[in-house]
């Protein structure tokens, strides 16, 4: 005997009803994202340290390269032009004969750099420690050595008239750099 099947027949529409995923497979999913979302956060924060970490030995290159034209600049003009923290980053020029390397640092460096430095850091937002933000002691600084905090540049100079850059750059040791002002 032949039964009759209507089209509201609840045996025969049984696959048509089941509209959702199951309990199961919801978890595969679930886990699935949650695998893909943590190795995303590990090479991200990857990508964060090694930008930081380049934007860092960036700002070395760049103070290396600031003071190696300055040092040309007192040796063919006989002075240096700098932007002045005092006076809210405009421009200033200062002479450049000295007869030692001690008195060529102390002033130009400690009295006139240090102060071009803060101008662009205050003013301009230059040379920002990415690991520290919020310094408020600007960067570089002038210190004689290398700094404690991861990502700061320091300066100092010495009776050559050279100055000594380094930078803490998280590694065992300090990137440094010389650069040699003419002594009249």
């Amino acid at each position: 005997m032949l039964k009759n099947i209507e089209i509201g027949d609840s045996d025969t529409n049984c696959a048509s009803n089941n509209k959702g995923f199951t309990l199961i497979e919801l978890l595969v999913v679930v886990a699935i994202i949650g695998v893909l979302a943590a190795v995303g956060v590990v090479a991200f924060n990857g990508f964060i340290k090694s930008a930081k970490e380049n934007t860092v030995l960036s700002h070395h290159k760049n103070i290396e390269k600031w003071f190696s034209l300055k040092a040309v600049e007192c040796e063919i003009e006989g002075k240096i032009t700098y932007s002045s923290w005092r006076n809210r980053g405009t421009k200033e020029e200062k002479n450049c004969s000295y007869n030692n390397g001690w008195q060529l640092v102390m002033d130009l460096g400690y009295n006139h750099i240090r102060y071009h430095f803060l101008a662009e850091h205050d003013y301009e937002n230059n040379f920002q420690n990415p690991f520290n933000p919020n310094d408020t002691l600007g960067n570089p600084e002038w210190l004689n050595g290398c700094s404690d905090i991861l990502g700061k540049t320091s300066f100092y100079g010495n009776n050559v008239g050279e100055f000594l850059i380094w930078t803490n750059t998280g590694e065992s040791e300090c990137l440094e750099s010389r650069i040699r002002f003419t002594i009249n």
